[in-house]
């Protein structure tokens, strides 16, 4: 039977650094998932001045029209 490389509790630190990097991964999916999130919320002032402008460009087409 071969003698294999244990720490003081019997694991293997091949087991160790294996753990280590699947926490690794991990945090970075949660990361990564935590900021598409943030991307996908809507910015409610940039949203109101966007209809403020729109509204605006409207009622200056409508007067245009209106006065043709």
């Amino acid at each position: 039977m071969k003698h294999r490389n244990t720490t003081k509790n019997g694991r293997s630190p091949e087991s160790f650094f294996l753990v280590l990097l699947l926490v690794a991964g991990l945090i970075g999916i949660f990361a990564v998932m935590r900021q598409k999130k943030d991307e996908g919320r809507v910015d409610v002032e940039k949203v109101l001045m966007n209809e403020d402008a729109f509204s605006a460009r409207t009622t200056e087409t409508e007067s245009a029209i209106r006065f043709d």
